[in-house]
């Protein structure tokens, strides 16, 4: 069984029977033992007292990338805001070789990950297997040229 949109909840909410096999793109593995997604992880298991899904670390990733451009132009100003964020990579515990496209899509590392087997799990939140590693630029394929903000 594949998930194409499998979060790491519903695999923790599966029974350990039902586990095994691929799992798709659930790109929060937390930056494969980075100290800076440790640091989040027990941030939001604290209160939260579980694992924050990639659609909420992805959220904390893109407000911080925000909040930096804010600090780095000294203003609020959102063109100026804006324009320091695609000039800025984002390289943190959410997104591996990150960054904001002309056309506003973040373009990032993914992971194609498989769910291990009952046996090969040996803390809670260890559910995946790296199977590939897919670059950004061949995971979200180029910007449309139709878009009115991609530059002719």
């Amino acid at each position: 069984m594949a998930g194409l949109l499998a979060l790491i909840t519903d695999v923790h909410g599966a029974r350990p029977s039902s586990r095994p096999g691929p799992a798709a793109d659930d790109v929060v593995l937390l930056g494969h033992g980075r100290q800076d997604a440790r640091m989040v992880e027990a941030l939001f298991r604290q209160e939260m007292n579980r694992m924050p899904t990639m659609w909420q670390a992805g959220v904390y990733s893109s407000v911080m990338h925000y909040l930096n451009a804010i600090k780095d132009t000294g203003t609020d100003e959102p063109l100026k805001v804006a324009a320091k964020m695609r000039e800025k990579p984002i390289e943190d515990f959410f997104a591996r070789n990150g960054r904001l496209r002309e056309d506003n899509l973040m373009v990032h590392d993914l992971m194609l990950v498989q769910v291990k087997k009952p046996e090969e799990v040996q803390i809670s939140v260890d559910y995946y297997t790296i199977l590939a590693k897919i670059s950004g630029e061949d995971a979200f394929g180029p910007p449309d040229p139709a878009c009115p903000m991609v530059k002719k």
